[in-house]
């Protein structure tokens, strides 16, 4: 979980073609930007699409999000497994992560 509240940067990191759905909203999210153009952002619409993060490669990347509350975040991956994406859990390993 994202609190849009909070910076970003010290709740999750992303790598160039992660693949993100957002499944969850508790307020608001009207935009997202995953590396390359912001995109507007309708739940009802858009609840099941897929953002492929771009960025410069082996790097992270922070997500950037327009809205208010928290949002849910579902991230697939094949490249960077050992990187930590949620970095909440300090006890994390890239074992505790879905991939894909």
């Amino acid at each position: 979980m994202i609190d849009l509240s909070q910076p970003i940067q010290g709740q999750v990191q992303l790598f160039p073609e992660d693949k993100v759905r957002i499944v969850g909203i508790s307020q608001n999210l009207s935009r997202v930007w995953f590396g390359d153009a912001w995109r507007n952002f309708n739940y009802d619409r858009d609840y099941d699409r897929q953002f492929t993060v771009m960025g410069a490669v082996g790097q992270p990347m922070v997500p950037k999000f327009e809205g208010t509350g928290m949002v849910k975040l579902e991230v697939s991956y094949t490249r960077y497994r050992d990187k930590k994406r949620d970095l909440h859990r300090q006890d994390q390993g890239p074992e505790d992560i879905k991939k894909h």
